[in-house]
């Protein structure tokens, strides 16, 4: 998979919104890959929820007991993976009226610790939950369905399998519990119900586990995106501690929170807002907050490292409007080629001849290599990397993806043309270049394109892969059609 982002540097994985049901067929499938070695890595800036605000957050929980194990391979670590069969017991939140789910996972059983500790969750090895069950064993499931399929699934590295007891469990108990509260739908009732809850667990009633009294504690004081900003400044407020206050102002971008634009205005105007570079440029990126870009241009020219003038270019790219031109030509002009890719799409989305001209002078016509500097011209609708492209494909080598990227990125209406000459011809490799740079580059304008891909009668794994993969992220966020289209490919994986 060829990566160029306009978005933010993350790392290997992305983790989804409160999980949606498109965007769980593509990580079950990952998950069960026997082959499988990468290790689930969030986004900078991820914020684990609360055990509370994951059953809140969740469309269906039930507890349920592994009944049966179809086992379909053996997995790198000795042990297999397959299918269980679990008869469930209770429904615990949302819809399910099955009487028996099918779970995708592996008998690589690990401990889910002290039943009374619910910070405990497992060590990653694989997929960004654990999928271990074992036969004749209750389990608190979190699910999600598509095409009438269930999966389990949910944030990275939370409970959303817990092995228990039964439906005395103190875990049982108190997902049942919180599944209550959520059903109030109101943030300060909630809370409320919340308090009322941890009381009866002080004292010691015997319907509701102490362990509550730990996690309620925690929820309240954990910096997170589902806080409302009065809550989240509360937290900011009552510490000093430097690595606290950077989690409220990660829980404010990552919630978007309109309402903390004065807080990081105040940062922004005074000389510590260094400290907390990577939340604060986060939180402008995507709320747009406007300023402060004359501030992120100086200080792209002190002694930052490579990250911090990463994210300093993502927040200036995310929020600069089309009215600064002249500021963001001067800052590609003043950045190396590889800090270039970041700014790429704002170029993009605000073309001008200076920049054409600017990229064109620095790729100097090694357009194949300079691939960051091509797809910034092919966006932007510059004809001469179209020219070139159309050339370059015909000439057989591994970098023929640029060409046909150009095909896919290009604002021209000759690209459109030539991207379906692609189609017509069925050329498998051309066809993924095109289909990989459709979801990199987040071209759902190129929607008819794809149509035409997925009719195609006779179609390689890896090209119903890739429009899976693309069809999948866009319907994740909305697009009907592409769910549409996406629910009549087969699911397959890549050897």
């Amino acid at each position: 998979m060829r990566l160029t982002s306009f978005q933010e540097p993350v790392t290997s994985f992305t983790p989804m919104k409160p999980f949606r049901t498109l965007a769980v067929v593509l990580l079950s499938i990952w998950c069960l890959s026997p082959t499988r070695t990468s290790a689930c890595s969030p986004v900078m800036g991820y914020i684990r929820p609360t055990n509370y605000e994951l059953v809140k957050d969740a469309g269906t929980i039930v507890l349920a007991n592994a009944l049966a194990f179809e086992k379909k391979g053996d997995t790198r670590r000795g042990s297999s993976y397959g299918t269980f069969r679990f008869k469930v017991l209770e429904r615990i939140k949302g819809d399910c009226r099955e009487d028996f789910i099918f779970v995708e996972g592996d008998n690589d059983i690990r401990s889910w610790g002290e039943p009374n500790d619910f910070s405990f969750t497992k060590a990653d090895h694989g997929p960004c939950n654990p999928t271990d069950y074992q036969l004749k064993s209750s389990y608190v499931l979190f699910l999600q369905t598509h095409q009438g399929k269930w999966y389990v699934d949910g944030p990275p590295f939370t409970r959303v399998n817990v092995l228990v007891d039964g439906t005395n469990a103190p875990w049982t108990q108190a997902v049942r519990e919180y599944a209550r509260i959520s059903a109030i739908n109101n943030y300060d009732k909630e809370k409320a119900a919340l308090h009322e809850l941890r009381s009866h667990a002080v004292g010691g009633n015997e319907d509701y586990s102490t362990a509550l009294v730990k996690d309620i504690d925690a929820h309240f004081s954990k910096p997170t995106p589902a806080k409302s900003f009065p809550d989240l400044r509360a937290l900011y407020d009552q510490t000093s501690d430097a690595t606290t206050r950077a989690r409220v102002l990660w829980a404010c971008a990552r919630g978007e929170k309109q309402d903390a634009r004065k807080l990081f205005e105040q940062l922004l105007g005074g000389g510590g807002w260094i400290n907390y570079i990577h939340p604060i440029c986060s939180y402008v990126a995507q709320v747009k907050l406007a300023g402060f870009h004359q501030k992120f241009v100086s200080a792209l020219t002190t002694n930052q490292t490579e990250h911090e003038r990463r994210m300093i270019l993502v927040a200036l790219a995310g929020s600069a409007e089309s009215s600064e031109q002249d500021l963001m030509q001067n800052v590609l002009e003043s950045v190396s080629k590889q800090e270039i890719a970041i700014l790429v799409g704002w170029f993009v989305r605000h073309p001008s001849q200076a920049a054409i001209s600017y990229a064109t002078k620095l790729a100097a016509k090694d357009y194949a290599e300079e691939s960051n500097l091509t797809f910034m011209l092919a966006g932007m609708g510059d004809t001469n990397v179209l020219n070139w492209a159309k050339e370059f494909v015909k000439r057989p080598s591994e970098r023929n993806w640029v060409g046909y990227y150009v095909f896919a990125i290009s604002s021209l209406p000759e690209a459109d043309k030539l991207a379906r000459e692609v189609i017509q011809r069925g050329d498998s490799d051309g066809l993924v270049s095109l289909i990989q740079a459709c979801k990199d580059y987040k071209k759902t304008d190129r929607l008819e394109l794809l149509k035409e891909a997925a009719v195609i009668e006779t179609k390689s794994q890896k090209l119903i892969y890739w429009l899976r993969r693309t069809l999948g992220d866009w319907a994740y966020h909305g697009n009907k059609e592409a769910e549409r289209l996406l629910s009549q490919l087969p699911v397959v994986e890549l050897e």
